[in-house]
């Protein structure tokens, strides 16, 4: 056997023992090899959801917008009252819009503070913390009117149990209660009118306008001069009735002096000691804004008539008239004597006589029914007996002819 031969034999041997697996290790590749990727007709774009859903968005916005402002522009007014009158705007979401000092003591108090985009019960608890502060609020003057104006029933009532709720809780941090009273007011030009002739809230109008209406002699005018802690301790005393309005706690009388305290403070000034309160008439009035009594007896020779604070006690005026001189009693008429047979004083003009006491009630000759003017004499002192009527109410006064000034009304 050559070599070529021996090499043939030699491999054909060795396949035998390590055989050629070349195609069969191929093959596998082939069946392991990622597919090539298919080739993707691509899609035309959807344009218009696109275009609907940012208009949806949009429309969304401009709602929210235009909702906000609706609400905003929704506003019903807020007054509260106690010395310092102050009217707020609030919104439907119940923020502070506009804030107004309806007169001088609101001026000064608001004059460092900015309640304006306040939610309303914030904005009420910096009031009445201020108030408090300046004490115009206290346990012995403890009353406060609220009035909603230009808003419907239910929401009215939320607004008053928010108010209420505020004024209370910042009261008793202050370890005192306070009187709450609560009046839903609808849009009434005549109220309007003469809150701005009287420089007073709408809310305080329509007070003293049902207050006018049960308390005989109080006009409107003079009892819009007394603070809203004097008007509710002279309703409470006068049993008037608010039918259209809601009292929450109780109002204070520790700061008032009663008839009878009243009553003998005057007989200790006339120095009669033989009289009791149970010889006096007393009658509520008031003093340049400021509630008193009125204490009117006699000692069979004098009438007397005195004017006493409500709180203080002090004596604001008094008169002292000689028995014969024909007085009756406040608001009574005159009998009087015949005058001085001496020459007659010189008086003043009954015409300026009688716009001088219309100067009190705020009104002019045009504005009152009846007015009437007679020259009477108490004693030796020539006088003016005025009276006229004033919505549906008679006045009387009777007025110095020769000085001008009040002495019996």
């Amino acid at each position: 056997m050559n070599t070529s031969e021996l090499k043939t034999k030699l491999a054909e041997e060795m396949s035998d023992l390590a055989p050629n697996r070349l195609d069969e290790l191929l093959q596998m590749c082939d069946e392991r090899a990622p597919a090539p990727p298919a080739v993707k007709t691509p899609r035309p774009r959807q344009i218009m959801p696109r275009i609907m859903a940012a208009a949806a968005v949009f429309v969304l916005l401009l709602g929210g917008i235009l909702g906000y402002y609706v609400m905003d522009a929704s506003r019903c007014v807020v007054m509260v009252d106690v010395n310092p009158s102050v009217s707020m705007e609030v919104n439907r979401l119940n923020r502070v819009k506009n804030v107004v000092p309806l007169n001088a003591d609101a001026a000064a108090l608001l004059e460092d503070m900015d309640l304006e985009n306040m939610s309303l019960d914030r904005a009420v608890e910096a009031l009445t913390s201020a108030m408090i502060d300046k004490e115009y609020l206290s346990d012995a003057q403890n009353a406060m009117l609220v009035s909603v104006e230009n808003a419907s029933a239910e929401r009215a009532e939320a607004l008053c149990k928010k108010v209420v709720s505020t004024v209370e809780e910042t009261a008793q941090t202050n370890e005192f209660h306070t009187a709450v009273l609560y009046q839903r007011l609808s849009d009434d030009a005549d109220i309007q009118a003469q809150a701005e002739r009287l420089n007073v809230s709408a809310g305080k109008v329509a007070l003293v306008d049902t207050m006018a209406a049960q308390v005989e002699n109080w006009a409107i005018e003079r009892l819009s001069t007394l603070p809203i802690q004097d008007l509710l301790f002279l309703a409470d005393k006068c049993g008037v009735e608010f039918k259209n309005a809601s009292l929450f706690g109780t109002v204070s009388s520790s700061g008032y002096s009663s008839i009878d305290a009243a009553a003998a403070i005057a007989l200790e000034s006339a120095g009669s000691s033989g009289l009791s309160a149970a010889d006096c008439t007393a009658t509520f009035d008031s003093r340049d804004g400021e509630l008193a009594y009125v204490v009117c007896f006699s000692d069979g020779r004098y009438t007397y008539r005195y004017t006493i604070s409500a709180k203080s006690g002090a004596v604001l005026d008094s008169e002292q008239i000689a028995e014969g001189a024909g007085q009756s009693g406040s608001g009574g008429t005159v009998t009087p004597p015949h005058p001085p047979e001496e020459e007659t004083p010189s008086l003043i003009d009954p015409m300026d006589a009688l716009s001088r006491v219309l100067g009190l009630v705020n009104h002019v000759v045009g504005e009152v029914e009846n007015p009437n003017v007679q020259t009477e004499w108490i004693g030796d002192t020539p006088v003016y007996h005025i009276s006229f009527t004033l919505s549906g109410q008679e006045y009387n006064f009777y007025v110095d002819a020769r000085t001008g000034d009040i002495v019996w009304r």
